[in-house]
């Protein structure tokens, strides 16, 4: 059934959303798959800490860039390709695995539904791996709910960028600081979703001082 859409959404033809933390509830397995892995490659757990609050605060930068930066910034080595590859390829197997059973964010189905009813364009621009997306996505037989699904290695600013060469009137759903400074460099409305965030606070925060809507779950929208 065709239901009228909720004024928050209803006037963009394109939607834009990241994924974790907005589709699947999966930020915390994230931050323990990070840390499972660091340690399993012997690591120290105060050097896991460290990077485990730089992660929480870069959500939306890829793992690409972040097992670099742990190694450049946190051990301060010189960057093995090598550890490098097998660490992205360890995390890689979790999250695969926990994405197939992973819950999504509540109230988020019955809204993809009806964006789909209403024929908006969807994509999803994400940090996670491009190809893991699209292979779990399509696992859940959920992925002809979109009309492109995109993630790293490529950064999420780019990726929203090309989307907007074809879409300008669009809406930005992220739960992350990362997310809410792209949508500003962009100048592109945005929808801070809080509730499933690592930084609900400080987004918030920044949602109010932008004037950005801010929601704890797609649930509270409702449909009339």
């Amino acid at each position: 059934m065709r239901i009228k859409l909720p004024a928050i959404i209803e006037n963009y033809q394109t939607i834009i959303l990241d994924c974790d933390g907005v589709i699947f509830d999966s930020n915390r397995f994230k931050n323990k798959a990070f840390a499972e892995v660091l340690l399993s490659n012997k690591f120290s757990r105060s050097q896991v800490a460290t990077f485990i609050d730089y992660h929480k605060r870069n959500g939306g930068i890829s793992r690409y860039a972040k097992f670099e930066f742990f190694q450049r910034e946190i051990v301060k080595q010189p960057f093995n390709e090598v550890l490098h590859q097998s660490m992205l390829h360890e995390f890689a197997d979790q999250c695969r695995v926990q994405y197939l059973s992973s819950s999504f964010t509540e109230g988020f189905v019955p809204l993809i539904q009806q964006l789909h009813q209403h024929r908006k364009h969807i994509f999803i621009a994400s940090g996670s791996d491009e190809g893991e997306l699209r292979y779990v996505f399509s696992q859940r037989n959920f992925h002809h709910y979109f009309n492109a699904i995109y993630g790293s290695p490529k950064p999420k600013e780019e990726i929203i960028k090309s989307i907007l060469t074809d879409h300008p009137n669009c809406l930005f759903v992220g739960d992350s600081i990362i997310d809410l400074a792209i949508a500003r460099t962009l100048a592109i409305d945005f929808l801070a979703l809080k509730g499933y965030s690592d930084n609900p606070d400080e987004l918030e925060k920044l949602a109010i001082e932008c004037s950005y809507p801010i929601l704890n779950r797609f649930s509270e929208i409702g449909f009339e």
